[in-house]
């Protein structure tokens, strides 16, 4: 009688612990179906999130910037500042590398390809947005500013996991661009 008592225990235990645990996915999995997607509507305020699934360091590179010359620095569509940011962001993530040692040949080499992919496909989703008029010019700038913010500041911090998470994406500009608005947080 005692055996089938903790038996019985021990089963509701487990059915209860499931529930719960299935509850939790739903409510996670409902609030991740329902994430916002960056609409005309949106300000550089709604960017930020209240959760966010990562957390990195923010440093600033503002003097780096300010020493970079204008002329390096092609315009564009999102500014001068922000192609500044882009020029930092080659020279953190791409290099060159000779293919046999004394050959004057190199080959690029990108660390952390997922990351910097990530912010390619963003720029063009960008890009193709202004042209279609689905964005306006300041909030596909301050978009594009906080993605090149992050990424500026995790190039040297362990991103495993954000690059796993990037490649779930399947290179959607528009996912990729929802990861870094509302996923990311700097502190």
């Amino acid at each position: 009688m005692k055996t089938i008592n903790q038996h019985l225990a021990f089963t509701i235990v487990l059915i209860i612990s499931t529930f719960m645990q299935l509850g939790a996915q739903n409510s996670f999995l409902a609030s991740n179906a329902s994430a916002t997607t960056i609409t005309k509507s949106d300000t550089s305020a709604d960017m930020m999130m209240t959760n966010p699934s990562f957390r990195f360091v923010a440093s600033s590179f503002s003097e780096w910037l300010d020493k970079m010359p204008d002329e390096d620095v092609k315009a564009d569509v999102f500014g001068k500042e922000i192609a500044k940011k882009r020029l930092l962001m080659n020279q953190m993530y791409l290099t060159k590398v000779a293919i046999a040692p004394g050959e004057s040949a190199t080959k690029t080499v990108f660390i952390k390809p997922e990351i910097y992919f990530s912010t390619k496909k963003i720029e063009k989703f960008l890009s193709k947005s202004l042209k279609n008029g689905k964005l306006t010019p300041e909030l596909a700038c301050n978009a594009y500013n906080k993605v090149l913010d992050v990424v500026i500041n995790i190039s040297n911090e362990d991103t495993d996991k954000f690059e796993k998470r990037l490649s779930a994406t399947k290179g959607d500009g528009e996912s990729l661009l929802n990861i870094y608005l509302y996923e990311v947080k700097l502190e």
